[in-house]
């Protein structure tokens, strides 16, 4: 979570949970026979495919939204305070004691 944080990477799985909301949609059924389900996905496939052109052509593709946008660089500012704390209290004199007692006192 914190690598991911830090790079700027998804930290969740909303794209297969979206994915599988587009196909339970396409489905319409709790349980597909198996030739409604091979339908399905082929419309499903059908429209990821006119997607894919769409980047291909150099179309944008969904801008994220502002709300979100905002949340993700406060979680960055509060991950990075948290390391430049962590380290300067690791660096003190705290409960911890100084690093070099820290490493000595193996």
């Amino acid at each position: 979570m914190y690598q991911r944080t830090i790079s700027g990477i998804d930290r969740t799985n909303n794209h297969t949970e979206a994915a599988h909301r587009r196909l339970k949609r396409e489905l319409d059924v709790v349980h597909p026979s198996i030739w409604k389900f091979i339908d399905g996905l082929r419309r499903v496939q059908k429209g990821r495919d006119v997607t894919y052109e769409q980047y291909v052509r150099g179309e944008r593709g969904p801008v994220k939204r502002r709300e979100y946008i905002l949340a993700d660089q406060r979680l960055l500012t509060i991950v990075n305070d948290y390391i430049t704390v962590f380290l300067n209290l690791f660096k003190t004199r705290t409960i911890f004691g100084p690093v070099d007692t820290f490493a000595d006192s193996r």
